[in-house]
């Protein structure tokens, strides 16, 4: 798929975007670097990112007062300063528990939950929200936030069952019928492969099905350019760029796109696979506040289970940058052995991967194997000849 895509300025608004607050497409003015969308899915890589949340350090606090006056005032975070917004917001409420649970605290928590919302800490609205809602206290409009955070969190059946409430209770409500409806949608919404629930994961991470929801949640974490340089991913003007990328990628009908969740974090993102009937390709990508915590090769762990169980996956392949010695290193311990073989790509510059899944047997006439695989994924990429050399440099684990 080559060239522009048009997209009328009459473009009808997805529901999650009319129920949401001005999100972190318009705050970051757009997040596209270059003209165009890059070929079908020819040169996605495992990124990786220096910075991490790990290692952040929170500079002194005011006193909460004086940060929720100037939380208020700014509206929302911009997309690079959000973490310094979780932390802070955690620690307010880490430092003084009364906070989240005691009455008297009502408005203090309707504030702090306001900027939860303001920043899409969907953990922290699902946390105060949900103590609103059990203390009688939430308005209309947080208990709407609450199902929201939960639609988007991949906790579809509770998100359900409180929407199917506040029908009940405002059944005149348009946003009442709006979110209802997008929530039915989502839980009928037919993925390219059979999904065993609503998400894969445990109770720390996740792997929830991309979806028309998750448009500020991927924005918040994509907005670092390093992310769509080293996965050469798409970058995108707005929303509605995005939207028709979730699209095109849904309409291949071969590969399946998650959102990587984190208990605590929410959205950190994204991994994503191509299969070619037991043959697979896939990428995953983190944001760069949450590198070096390990969730990128746990998120591709949990991938490689659900599609070994469940998808029939015998053998996947991957690639990355020459100088990406980061991705190098993450592709080894998951597993993946470098190729003696050279492909010629656009950018010249790539190695391929490939790991087999346990107890499978390996296919031998791998440059075979790997044109089936771009010839299904309309891929420009071509095997050119197999290297019978000593493999290039290791990389030391």
């Amino acid at each position: 798929m080559n060239g522009m895509v048009h997209i009328d300025s009459d473009t009808e608004m997805h529901t999650a975007d009319r129920l949401a607050a001005p999100g972190p497409w318009s705050l970051a003015g757009g997040l596209r670097a270059q003209a165009g969308r890059p070929p079908r899915r020819t040169t996605c890589h495992p990124a990786t990112v220096k910075a991490s949340v790990k290692s952040f350090t929170n500079p002194p606090l005011p006193p909460l007062a004086q940060a929720l006056h100037a939380w208020e005032a700014e509206g929302h975070p911009q997309p690079a300063a959000r973490i310094t917004w979780l932390l802070a917001l955690r620690h307010y409420l880490d430092a003084d528990p009364s906070l989240g649970r005691h009455p008297e605290h009502s408005k203090t928590r309707a504030r702090l939950l306001a900027v939860a919302v303001a920043c899409d800490d969907l953990p922290l609205v699902r946390h105060l929200g949900g103590i609103c809602h059990t203390l009688g206290e939430a308005s209309l409009a947080e208990e709407l936030d609450l199902v929201i955070a939960c639609w988007r969190s991949g906790e579809l059946e509770p998100a359900l069952d409180l929407s199917r409430r506040l029908l009940f209770t405002h059944p005149y409500e348009a946003r009442c019928t709006a979110l209802y409806a997008a929530i039915l949608a989502t839980l009928r919404q037919p993925w390219s492969f059979p999904m065993p629930g609503p998400a894969w994961g445990d109770a720390s991470l996740c792997l929830v099905p991309l979806d028309h929801a998750h448009c500020d949640d991927f924005a918040w974490a994509y907005h670092d350019p390093e992310i769509a340089a080293r996965c050469c991913l798409p970058r995108f003007a707005d929303a509605a760029e995005w939207h028709a990328w979730v699209d095109d990628c849904r309409a291949f009908g071969d590969q399946m796109t998650f959102a990587v969740w984190h208990r605590d974090w929410g959205f950190v993102g994204s991994v994503s696979l191509v299969m070619a009937e037991d043959i697979g390709f896939f990428y995953y990508w983190i944001a760069a506040d949450f590198q070096g915590l390990g969730l990128g090769p746990k998120a591709a762990r949990l991938l490689f289970e659900l599609a070994e169980t469940h998808w029939g996956l015998r053998v996947c392949y991957a690639k990355c940058f020459a100088d990406n010695h980061s991705s190098r290193k993450g592709l080894a311990k998951l597993g993946f052995e470098p190729l003696n073989i050279h492909v010629r790509t656009e950018s010249g510059n790539e190695l391929h991967f490939r790991r087999v899944s346990p107890g499978r047997v390996p296919t031998f006439d791998v440059p075979e194997e790997l044109r089936f695989l771009f010839q299904r994924m309309a891929s420009t990429s071509q095997v050119a000849e197999i290297i019978t050399a000593k493999p290039r440099e290791e990389i030391s684990i």
